[in-house]
């Protein structure tokens, strides 16, 4: 057996000896041209500065996400929250308005954010004046904080904590692992803030931007309005640099319907629909570092009764549904359940915390498409595996599942003796 000092470099044959690197020999690293530099990292008029609202994708770093208000809707989403230059469709299959409850929140969370939310097709003032305020912090919350902070508990509890499963330990959010950490829960209320839909915030009204939509208005004539208004954003950073670009967030609650879009053989024609869509698309890939989008549908409006035979055939309106669904970028889908469906309005809640504990899901939930992820190839398709409520905290999801039923006769019976 040899041996060799320990400087000298192993090689795998005496025929390949080790290259002599002399000072005109050195390789250098190419320094970068103007143009890879330009295209790699973005410029200061179009990326936002780094804020505690917003986080890089633990899927693809490269892209930002910010809240949209609803804590359980993010993480629904896998990146956290919602990636900066997409949008994001809620299709809600019956003639209840439990997307309005995730639309305000998405609007209030940009209100808290200091972002531009700008909506279209709503009447203004109203609109802005019913976004739930901030929810008031727990009672017992500080106090259990501040105990399990100055005490440090004792040593047999922390014995006993280590003995249950971490995975279960840390994804239950009453658990003490989870309230030990203050600072990480105050980052994440930082992050995605708490409301309450019950109370109503006091903003001034130059918060919110509209964009109306008039009997006669086309859709070239809302995406001319939106262009103005990026523009005048993007004037006053040019003309005061200290001033950072804002997240922009594009709200447009109950899209085609005819309340609101009276011209319906203009706004549901494919050519017309098709087109305003994809532009929306474009601008918020010219966008994709401050700008985001949230739109809702109601699926009813595509079903066989608003239905033009003569020019659309037999399927009438409901091929225009898919189109959409390509032209965003993610979509989840709303099923009330029956007994729901049967009342139109606003989704009425309770005030007690009793009673958004005890009280049973209003609907299933189905992801359909995620943003980014479902474009690279993933297969996220979720069906009737979620379920949500609307409660004082705003829309909830959580994850459902027929519940196992234990008979406790059966062991009794299995334990029988039998006679030869």
């Amino acid at each position: 057996m040899s041996f060799r000092k320990r400087n000298e470099p192993i090689l795998s044959s005496a025929r390949h000896p080790p290259p002599i690197v002399t000072p005109s020999t050195t390789l250098r690293r190419p320094r970068p041209t103007p143009s890879s530099t330009t295209t790699s990292h973005p410029s200061p008029a179009t990326a936002p500065p780094s804020s505690p609202a917003r986080r890089p994708s633990p899927f693809f770093s490269s892209h930002t996400i910010h809240s949209t208000g609803t804590s359980t809707l993010d993480k629904l989403l896998l990146h956290g929250g919602q990636p900066l230059g997409t949008s994001l469709l809620l299709e809600e299959s019956a003639a209840t308005d439990f997307a309005s409850v995730a639309a305000r929140c998405y609007a209030a969370q940009g209100v808290c954010n200091s972002d531009t939310v700008i909506v279209v097709g709503v009447e203004e003032g109203r609109w802005g004046a019913e976004l739930p305020a901030k929810a008031e912090p727990k009672r017992g919350s500080r106090k259990a904080s501040s105990s399990s902070s100055g005490s440090g508990g004792d040593a047999d509890s922390k014995k006993q904590e280590l003995k249950i499963a971490w995975r279960y330990k840390l994804n239950d959010p009453n658990s003490k692992a989870a309230t030990d950490n203050p600072e990480a829960a105050a980052e994440d209320e930082e992050y995605c803030t708490p409301f309450n839909i019950t109370a109503r915030a006091l903003h001034p009204p130059s918060t919110l931007k509209y964009i109306a939509v008039q009997p006669t208005d086309t859709y070239d004539a809302i995406l001319a309005r939106l262009t103005d208004l990026l523009a005048d954003s993007r004037s006053t950073y040019q003309q005061q640099h200290q001033q950072p670009l804002q997240t922009i967030r594009l709200i447009i609650p109950s899209f085609l319907n005819p309340t609101v879009y009276s011209d319906v053989e203009n706004c549901f024609d494919p050519p017309k629909l098709l087109k305003f869509l994809s532009s929306l698309r474009s601008i918020l890939r010219a966008n994709e570092h401050r700008m985001s989008a949230l739109i809702t549908l109601s699926t009813s409006l595509f079903d066989s009764s608003l239905q033009d035979v003569n020019e659309l055939g037999d399927e009438g309106n409901a091929v225009l549904l898919p189109w959409i669904e390509t032209l965003v970028d993610g979509v989840i889908r709303l099923i009330p359940t029956p007994s729901l469906s049967k009342t139109s309005g606003p989704p009425k809640t309770s005030t007690k915390d009793a009673d958004d504990k005890q009280g049973s899901f209003q609907g299933f939930v189905d992801i359909l498409k995620v943003p980014i992820v479902s474009d690279r190839g993933a297969m996220v398709v979720r069906k009737t595996e979620y379920a949500f409520k609307v409660g004082k905290n705003g829309l909830r999801i959580e994850k459902w599942g027929i519940p196992v039923i234990i008979d406790e006769g059966a062991e009794k019976n299995t334990t029988q003796s039998l006679d030869y």
